[in-house]
């Protein structure tokens, strides 16, 4: 008797320390949003359950070897990776304490995220102007801009919402499509006007605040314009091949007229409001389409 209980205490203490010295985990685990992403680097917030939280908020993740996939497990390079992505990011566990704090991860894996549906935008446009970019998180969407972000989320059920400014600041516009290929087509901007008119409709039944697709054309026989300081600009026809700073914007535009801008921030080239103009060499620039217009001064 006693020498069975010596064999079972000599395995109890056997598979102790085999368990002891087996193999260890690979390191911690965390969900995180992108907030940057940086020449082999990203900028994260982690999620507010995550246990890394009792550390920092904010890290700066090292990507220098690190296995990167997709919601597949596809390979991906860093620059496959985009703002407000989720990830779930594993490191060694080890955090230098800095502003924000510092890891280097071993891998990183994009994750699945909820394509957007028709129901949900009309959630949405309850939000009114309060809609900001992180409304816009739970939801795939894919990157169209150029110099400005323009974020595209295609529908469930067809057509697109487009979401577009910088994001230091409020969404500068946030437009319903019925299609999903191009922004130019007329729209609704969902902070204004009703979803589910905008949607039962066949899309030739103008609505209010709606882009005129004929948005470049001149009113009646004045020339397309804008007025800005007190004084009258004339659009050129052609967008400008350089980008504008943002740093150079000066103001938005803030009505609509059918003949002669009578009034700062006023147009007769487009019933969107909020479009940032700003002070170039020779006059001033337009944001119009995500293309910058070159606006000349108008003689006096």
């Amino acid at each position: 008797m006693k020498r069975i209980i010596c064999i079972t205490i000599a395995l109890l203490l056997t598979l102790f320390v085999a368990a002891a010295c087996g193999p260890k985990e690979e390191g911690v685990t965390f969900t995180a949003l992108v907030e940057e992403v940086g020449e082999g680097s990203l900028l994260v917030v982690a999620d507010e359950d995550s246990g890394v939280r009792r550390s920092a908020d904010r890290f700066s993740v090292g990507l220098t070897g690190a296995k990167i996939v997709d919601e597949e497990g596809k390979a991906l390079e860093a620059g496959d990776l985009w703002l407000h992505d989720w990830v779930e990011i594993t490191f060694d566990g080890n955090i230098a304490e800095s502003s924000p704090a510092q890891i280097t991860a071993t891998r990183v894996a994009r994750l699945v995220k909820e394509q957007l549906t028709q129901e949900r935008v009309k959630e949405l446009a309850k939000k009114g102007d309060s809609l900001a970019w992180e409304d816009f998180y739970p939801y795939r969407g894919d990157d169209v801009g150029s110099g400005l972000m323009i974020l595209r989320y295609k529908l469930a059920e067809g057509g697109a919402l487009w979401v577009g400014g910088t994001p230091a600041e409020k969404p500068w516009y946030i437009r319903l499509t019925k299609g999903d290929t191009t922004i130019d087509e007329a729209y609704i901007d969902i902070r204004e006007n009703d979803v589910e008119e905008f949607l039962s409709s066949d899309g030739s039944i103008p609505q209010e605040g709606a882009r005129d697709t004929s948005e470049t054309a001149q009113a009646g026989d004045y020339p397309a314009a804008i007025q800005i300081e007190g004084r009258i600009y004339l659009l050129a026809e052609a967008p400008m091949p350089a980008e504008i700073e943002e740093s150079a914007i000066i103001g938005r535009t803030t009505s609509y007229t059918d003949s002669w801008p009578q009034q700062d921030g006023e147009t007769n080239f487009s019933r969107e409001l909020d479009l940032p103009y700003a002070r170039v060499e020779g006059g001033m620039a337009v944001l119009l389409d995500h293309e910058w217009y070159f606006c000349e001064p108008a003689a006096d």
